[in-house]
């Protein structure tokens, strides 16, 4: 067995993965569907390079209830294969999907069952003409090399990193803030096992080294301990982790939503970082796709991260990504965008775009959400939308980027305050 709980011996069946595990790969291809749609989206764009690196790769492929699975490998590979095919499929000019993939991973045995996994599928070729490259060793020795090696291919270094670790320090968040930053495009993909950090948070020197290697410690992981003594802590911890995520990986835009595991009865974070706006939103709409194998510890609306008094009673707010779910988005949605947007007229005259880049960490809402909402709340005459030029538009117009956005002149009185919410 390997540190990773998987055996892997060339010629002989994958090790049986959960179905959590699984959730995770279907989630990947949900994304990665969405991705290549989105980037491609522009008609007069016919060769897209991207880089695409799996950091903790494993042997390539899976059993679950006695039926062969793809691992990540697979499911890069091969979304990259039906991103083509189906991107093709109504333009004249084809456009090329100019792709190359680094699998690591630090078990010997995983990397020789990948080798052969890769071969058996017909990727012998790819893995020859180095399209392929498989690294033996840990992510954190390797990913200067990868970094370097993206960077002499693409100018922008579009990419995505997949780092599907096992619990939650074998990534340094330091290692992530470099990569955004050296690579405009670049994503990552994180697991993090908040879940086993909330069973094993502890005051003793091997817990405070482990969490340095992350890069959390003094003041940081002081606030953590603290918060495990109190009630509700499995929802103010995270909420925590997520601030100094962020702030330590620098990525203005990130997804921290769950993954449900029922076999362990607890959940994992899949943390989606970017520099881009609509790189999470597209992370937001995969999260709906695979609806019940997501949720979300919080309130619906533009709280998601917020603190709430109720959590000292034990009262959860947990949503699942399903139709109760769309209908809580929808109606806090309603009632709160008014009090954000006359917080943000007093800094200036917003615009849609900015309203959503400003919300996006807020919520679990994708983009479509948030601009039925605001659609809606101009019928009601509670917001205007105007036009660059000056004009009005219509009640009900789908709202563009540039709109600025505001409350309506015909519900505000002059010297008088919106009424205090709640």
């Amino acid at each position: 067995m390997t540190r990773d709980g998987f055996r892997w011996v060339v010629g002989q069946s994958a090790p049986k993965i959960e179905s959590h595990s699984n959730a995770k790969l279907e989630l990947l291809a949900a994304y990665l569907d969405r991705y290549f749609v989105t980037v491609s989206s522009q008609p007069q764009i016919d060769n897209i390079a991207i880089t695409l690196v799996d950091g903790f790769s494993g042997g390539g492929r899976y059993q679950l209830f006695g039926e062969e699975r793809p691992g990540s490998p697979l499911v890069l590979l091969e979304a990259v294969k039906r991103a083509e095919r189906r991107l093709n499929e109504s333009r004249r000019k084809p456009l090329i999907l100019d792709a190359k993939f680094y699998f690591i991973d630090a078990n010997k045995d995983a990397v020789g069952y990948l080798r052969q996994t890769l071969t058996d599928k017909g990727y012998g070729d790819d893995i020859n003409s180095g399209r392929i490259v498989i690294l033996r060793g840990e992510f954190e020795a390797l990913w200067a090399e990868v970094l370097n090696g993206i960077r002499s291919r693409q100018r922008a270094g579009r990419s995505l990193f997949v780092l599907d670790q096992k619990g939650w320090n074998q990534v340094q968040f330091a290692t992530i803030r470099t990569i955004l930053s050296d690579l405009p495009k670049a994503e990552v993909l994180l697991t993090f096992a908040v879940d086993w950090l909330l069973s094993y948070l502890n005051e003793g020197p091997a817990f405070a080294s482990a969490m340095a290697k992350i890069g959390i410690q003094g003041q940081q992981l002081a606030e953590y301990v603290e918060a495990r003594g109190e009630a509700g802590y499995q929802y103010v911890i995270p909420r925590l982790l997520a601030r100094d995520i962020q702030q330590m990986t620098g990525a203005p835009f990130f997804t921290p939503f769950f993954l449900r595991s029922q076999q362990a009865d607890r959940n994992l974070w899949l943390v989606h970082l970017s520099k881009i706006v609509t790189a999470r939103n597209v992370m937001v709409e995969s999260h709906w796709t695979v609806g019940n194998t997501s949720l979300h510890r919080g309130a619906a609306g533009l709280n998601m991260l917020g603190f709430d008094p109720h959590w000292a009673d034990g009262v959860a707010f947990d949503f699942g990504f399903d139709v109760q779910a769309q209908a809580d988005i929808e109606t806090a949605m309603i009632d709160q965008l008014p009090y954000r947007i006359e917080a943000l007229e007093r800094q200036g005259v917003p615009t849609v775009g900015h309203l959503i880049e400003g919300i996006a960490n807020d919520t679990a809402a994708t983009r479509d959400q948030m601009e039925a909402s605001i659609m809606l709340l101009c019928r009601e005459r509670q917001i205007d939308l105007v036009s660059a030029a000056g004009s009005q538009r219509r009640p009900g117009a789908k709202p563009a980027p540039a709109n600025f956005i505001r409350l309506s002149r015909q519900l505000l009185i002059p010297g008088i305050a919106m009424p205090p919410r709640g």
